[in-house]
């Protein structure tokens, strides 16, 4: 499901008739557009229970990762191509107007060799995004979960920059102690 907004001041809804127009000349097999707030807060709520679909599916290991907008397709693609190799079902919300997406591979939390499927799913993954011109972070930042990656993608120069900056911002060390730039 793709769902497109317009925020233009005074073209809103002359955006989005131009946006379906678009969708379904690229092979949309439906395309509904919202005639009315209440009709788009319908639509829109389809993505806010997203996220706890997901969580009542079962255990997973998601995360946050960013392409140029121009390789999306690709990025999502990777996703289940990944996940097939490894055993693993698959999800792929995200942002597509930024390029940033929330993979979301599913495991047996009874099983440690299908979270370590997972996570060698989520290294291959960011691989793949590197190889298309992404990052390992988006929205959500590097994280503890994510760190391991950040030193590969920036180099050891890079972060001893941003150590410093920390330092220089954080001489005590009280903000986020221990955490990615320990």
């Amino acid at each position: 499901m793709l769902l497109v907004q317009s925020d233009r001041p005074g073209h809103a809804q002359e955006d989005v008739q131009e946006y379906a127009e678009l969708l379904t000349a690229a092979g949309a097999s439906e395309v509904a557009v919202a005639d009315d707030r209440a009709e788009a807060d319908l639509l829109m709520e389809g993505r806010r229970v997203l996220n706890p679909a997901l969580k009542a599916r079962g255990p997973r290991f998601i995360e946050d990762i960013c392409v140029p907008v121009a390789r999306l397709g690709d990025l999502v693609r990777q996703v289940h191509v990944i996940a097939d190799r490894h055993g693993l079902e698959a999800t792929c919300g995200g942002h597509a107007g930024d390029g940033n997406l929330h993979p979301c591979f599913f495991y047996d939390d009874t099983d440690p060799e299908s979270l370590a499927a997972a996570q060698r799913a989520f290294d291959e993954l960011v691989r793949a995004a590197w190889a298309l011109g992404g990052t390992v972070t988006g929205e959500h930042g590097v994280g503890q979960q994510k760190a391991p990656w950040l030193a590969e993608e920036l180099g050891e120069a890079e972060l001893a920059r941003q150590r410093g900056l920390k330092a220089f911002f954080d001489p005590l060390g009280i903000m986020n102690p221990g955490r990615v730039y320990a």
